[in-house]
């Protein structure tokens, strides 16, 4: 797969997971009062109001950042006062229905940008950039930065400070529990060199990394936290949705991946699957194909297994034979 090809159903899918981020969070947020949307969680912190306030002023500038990229050299953008901008333009005093409708219609016209981008712009790598001080996640100023990585850290900086406004109004707004998702931990032995792997063969990008030895890699929604000799055994499986299971194999296959079972249809998804140096699975599975038949499954053990037709099966001896005694 391309990577002008990679890119057009990337830049759509951040353009959703901004979408989903603004249909999710409205509800919630129109439940809030007016009183609890003013409160400040204490003299120095911003109150929901202001929080939803500076997300405007973040929409605002990133999106003129997003429109100038795609026609003027490099990814350096100016900077802003954010303390001063929430600070003068009152967002306390502002009435909370109207900010949120501001909010919403600025993010949703950014979600339309952000889908229109042509790929071979998106996924261009500028040395020079200044995203080691614009960016929520920083990119280092020695690494080239693409602008899709700038919209998808977009992305995640609203979707934290929405995290804030969920911290500062408590149960009322959110239900008596809620859960806010759930991030596998791989073990690893050597941290710079699965790292290296995920960045360059996966194509992931570094969300941070500590230097005690645990960092965070994402590709798009999906992120994967490492421990460098902790925090479980090698050999862990991790399920991971993609959109193409199948133009994510090509892609995958050109950069040097190890497949350790090529996309393969069943019941529940077209799924390929991938090992990394040290030994975890990755699921990589896309919905799948209703009009091809179920291939084998390739277990934990290196064994196959066939399906049968009333939904169970069978473990293949092998090439062409099935053993009958074995079932699943």
């Amino acid at each position: 797969m391309t990577p002008s090809a990679r890119t057009a159903e990337r830049m759509p899918a951040i353009a959703d997971a901004l979408r989903e981020a603004i249909d999710a969070a409205l509800p919630r947020l129109e439940a809030i009062d007016d009183t609890v949307s003013a409160r400040r969680p204490a003299p120095d912190k911003w109150s929901p109001r202001e929080i939803i306030g500076h997300l405007i002023d973040s929409a605002t500038n990133n999106h003129a950042r997003f429109v100038k990229a795609q026609f003027e050299p490099g990814l350096v953008f100016p900077g802003y006062a954010q303390e001063d901008w929430v600070r003068v333009q009152r967002y306390q005093d502002e009435p909370w229905r109207e900010l949120l409708a501001l909010w919403a219609a600025s993010n949703r016209h950014i979600a339309r940008v952000i889908a229109q981008v042509p790929p071979e712009i998106a996924e261009r790598q500028h040395a020079r950039h200044n995203l080691h001080e614009v960016a929520w996640t920083p990119v280092p100023v020695d690494r080239p930065a693409t602008l899709a990585y700038f919209m998808a850290d977009y992305v995640a900086h609203l979707e934290h400070h929405l995290r804030q406004i969920w911290a500062i109004v408590g149960d009322a707004a959110r239900g008596a529990l809620h859960f806010e998702g759930a991030v596998p931990i791989l073990h690893v032995r050597d941290l710079s060199a699965t790292i290296a792997y995920y960045t360059t063969v996966l194509g992931f990008h570094v969300e941070w990394d500590d230097p005690g030895g645990v960092a965070s890699v994402r590709r798009d929604r999906a992120s994967i936290m490492m421990v460098q000799g902790d925090q479980g055994h090698p050999g862990t499986w991790v399920w991971v949705g993609v959109s193409d299971a199948r133009a994510l194999h090509a892609e995958l296959v050109s950069r040097g991946a190890s497949i350790r079972q090529p996309p393969t249809n069943y019941r529940w998804s077209l799924e390929l699957h991938v090992t990394d140096p040290d030994g975890n699975v990755l699921r990589m599975g896309s919905e799948p194909l209703p009009d091809e038949p179920m291939g084998q499954w390739l277990d934990m053990r290196g064994r196959r297994w066939a399906p049968l037709a009333d939904g169970s099966w069978r473990r293949v001896e092998h090439a062409g034979a099935a053993e009958p005694q074995e079932r699943r």
